[in-house]
């Protein structure tokens, strides 16, 4: 089954979210870049909010490959009570990406969801590494959301490649990068755990602007539509 994962950076926008049936509400900050932070008094006024009706992500900001410095925020954030913890991976594979990888495993005991990015992608290994730490999963994203949607990144003989190693290794998987409407049927035939939308929930499908209820429950109800057709068809 593939859930709806909805970014939004307010606490009346993470209400709206919850009102219309998304699946997580992921606490980020566009204007602070692919996966900006949006302050802990947010996260926290959120978590109160929606009180364990649905679950909770949070991204730690965008930032370098430095162990102890992501580390630190991962605990951070993690004390606020956010169900899930996006640290994204901003640097080709090398050593340091496995350092920080076991350095931010021993900092919670919540879910922390790896995000990787298709127009940097450091290759498969990072999936080996991000089950090897015992992590939660692994998402695919865009940083350059001027460059189109992860479709236009990557194939998707390409992204059901990245599922399917992931899966072998029971990660939570999720897919997102500037995703629209169009994109619902193709990726959920791959089957991730969630997809991921922004711009395409905002007004003008700008991902700087406001969440717009309307289009949020367009792309809600197409992803449950989809997964009805799949149930018929099994």
């Amino acid at each position: 089954m593939t859930g709806l994962l909805a970014s939004v950076r307010s606490v009346d926008e993470a209400m709206i979210a919850m009102e219309n049936g998304v699946d997580i509400i992921d606490l980020k900050e566009p204007d602070h870049g692919a996966l900006g932070a949006v302050p802990f008094k947010v996260m926290r006024e959120v978590v109160s909010k929606i009180n364990g009706e649905k679950l909770v992500s949070a991204t730690v900001g965008d930032l370098p490959c430095e162990p102890l410095r992501v580390a630190d925020m991962v605990r951070r954030v993690a004390e606020t009570g956010v169900d899930l913890i996006k640290v994204g991976l901003f640097e080709p594979f090398h050593e340091n990406v496995e350092d920080l990888l076991w350095a931010i495993s021993r900092q919670s005991t919540k879910g922390i969801i790896i995000v990787v990015f298709a127009d940097q992608y450091p290759g498969d290994q990072i999936i080996d590494a991000v089950a090897d730490a015992g992590l939660a999963g692994i998402m695919l994203d865009t940083a350059d959301k001027t460059a189109g949607s992860l479709r236009d990144v990557m194939t998707d003989q390409q992204i059901n490649q990245f599922i399917s190693r992931a899966k072998e290794h029971n990660l939570i998987t999720g897919l997102a990068g500037s995703l629209k409407k169009a994109d619902i049927i193709p990726l959920m035939q791959q089957q991730p755990d969630y997809l991921g939308f922004r711009g395409a929930i905002c007004h003008g499908l700008e991902r700087k602007t406001d969440l717009d209820e309307t289009l949020l429950n367009e792309i809600g109800t197409t992803i449950r539509k989809v997964e009805e057709g799949y149930g018929a068809v099994a």
